[in-house]
């Protein structure tokens, strides 16, 4: 599958994810790439535009897998949540909680500290946060900003790549 999108490029763009991660398996190596390609590494470039044009943005961390408690949460794992579309206390008290705080951002502007969710994007591209969790999601510097760097071809490849997630 890989070999579609990258053609000569493959093993170059599946290194990384094979060496950074010895013991995941061919899903999870997909998983990540596709994460990386399609979701995380596009909106961190735009987000470094948006950021050195002088506004201000954000990006949130919503961990909670509705399907599967103890696995990823997916692009868009929390739809439900925006449609309080719950089948447990546990789970409509989270989707209440979430939808206080998106709400609280939206009318402010401001993340409510009491739910620490959101982060700002920095100068350099880099989120800010205590712990550092959001800077080491992905190989977007490591390796996806490079590969792009080389020309159209490899974006268009990444691009075409990253919509499969």
């Amino acid at each position: 599958l890989l070999g579609m999108y990258f053609f000569e490029d493959t093993k170059e763009v599946l290194t990384p994810y094979l060496t950074s991660c010895e013991e995941c398996s061919p899903a999870e190596i997909f998983y990540r790439m596709s994460r990386d390609a399609g979701v995380i590494c596009p909106a961190s470039r735009f987000a470094r535009r948006v950021v050195k044009s002088g506004q201000q943005v954000f990006t949130y961390l919503f961990s909670y897998n509705a399907s599967s408690p103890t696995y990823h949460v997916w692009h868009g794992g929390e739809v439900h949540c925006i449609f309080q579309n719950t089948s447990t206390t546990k789970e409509k008290k989270l989707c209440e909680i979430a939808g206080q705080d998106w709400g609280e951002f939206i009318k402010s502007l401001d993340y409510p500290s009491q739910y620490p969710s959101y982060r700002a994007y920095e100068a350099n591209g880099r989120v800010h946060t205590i712990s550092g969790q959001f800077d080491r999601i992905g190989l977007c510097e490591s390796f996806w900003a490079k590969y792009i760097s080389r020309g159209d071809i490899q974006e268009s490849r990444v691009d075409a790549f990253g919509y499969l997630c």
